[in-house]
């Protein structure tokens, strides 16, 4: 797997954001989250990124590396990105 989120578990106090949520995208694959506003979406992709720590389970990029464990990984990852949305097209 060249990208993987499995068993991935992550609590905010007594609020949980992922709970045992899994997905994994082959090298060259592309994927997309969808689902309702709070549903984990940003969670799941911020503990990909290593913004955010798992409770539980694993998250992993190319090679085994891993964002939580590896500060290269955090680093040097040109195999992702992040992009951040905005809701206005022009300043008002």
């Amino acid at each position: 797997m060249w990208l993987e989120l499995r068993d991935a578990v992550r609590r905010f106090g007594d609020r949980g954001a992922l709970d045992g949520v899994s997905f994994g995208l082959e090298e060259g694959e592309i994927g997309c989250l969808l689902g309702p506003s709070g549903c984990g979406k940003t969670t799941a992709l911020r503990c990909i990124a290593g913004f955010e720590t798992l409770d539980a389970g694993k998250s992993s990029r190319a090679a085994g590396c891993s964002p939580v464990r590896d500060c290269t990984c955090r680093r040097t990852s040109a195999a992702s990105g992040w992009s951040f949305r905005t809701m206005r097209c022009s300043p008002t």
